[in-house]
């Protein structure tokens, strides 16, 4: 019988102008803690993301957090996700810019948890082929972009779905894990309660096949869960 094989990431970031600063604390405590503890007590293997300036605000409110997280990884019990020293819109800015913060978010992940990441969430999700070398060059072979912005324009094979892919420029080459922004959609209206659970359930396993494939069933904001101004 072939398997269904479902991955995700939750990635977090305190600097959205709708999140004033005095509400911290309380995303850190209702959004990003319970994801710990999932991890922690029901054996949710996930990916976690934060840019480097995130977690420099996080450590300055909760330091046990991010030892928390660090040990979790360290139990090769989640994964960290890498996204840069700051979030930005990649495409919008000079080559020199996103290089350096891959490179510089880089040497910090590495500082902090002492450990190299091996997947790049592309900022806000928006990719152009332009940044395939700098991506590279800054030791990344693995990316997360959304499968439906990609299908617009790249020429995808429908049958593979959500099976990762190879994309090159010139002699670069990366590969691509997918993201969905349907699925995450869906995911957040069945915690929300909009979406019954057999509902959710029925599709999920619309993406099952006659042979094994792999689904992401949630890739997008932790600060959704949770907090009472939403993003």
């Amino acid at each position: 019988m072939s398997k269904l094989l479902l991955y995700s990431i939750f990635h977090g970031n305190l600097n959205y102008s709708s999140i004033p600063k005095e509400s911290f604390h309380e995303i850190i405590d209702s959004c990003y803690w319970p994801i710990l503890d999932a991890v922690k007590n029901f054996n949710f293997k996930t990916g976690i993301e934060f840019s480097m300036n995130t977690l420099k605000k996080i450590h300055k409110i909760d330091p046990l957090f991010i030892e928390e997280l660090k040990n979790l990884i360290k139990q090769k019990k989640c994964e960290f996700i890498f996204s840069g020293k700051e979030q930005i819109i990649s495409p919008l800015v000079p080559k020199e810019i996103n290089e350096r913060n891959l490179i510089d978010g880089f040497n910090e992940t590495k500082r902090i948890f002492s450990a190299r990441p091996q997947i790049a969430y592309v900022h806000e999700q928006i990719f152009s082929n332009g940044l395939i070398p700098i991506y590279l060059k800054s030791k990344f072979k693995n990316i997360m972009i959304i499968y439906e912005t990609a299908s617009q324009t790249w020429n995808l094979n429908k049958k593979q779905n959500f099976s990762p892919i190879k994309i090159k420029s010139n002699e670069w080459r990366l590969n691509v894990i997918w993201n969905s922004r349907n699925a995450y959609q869906n995911f957040q209206k069945y915690v929300s309660g909009e979406t019954k659970k057999h509902a959710y359930l029925d599709f999920i396993l619309k993406n099952k096949k006659s042979e094994d494939a792999c689904f992401p069933f949630y890739g997008s904001d932790m600060e959704i869960f949770g907090y009472k101004n939403p993003v």
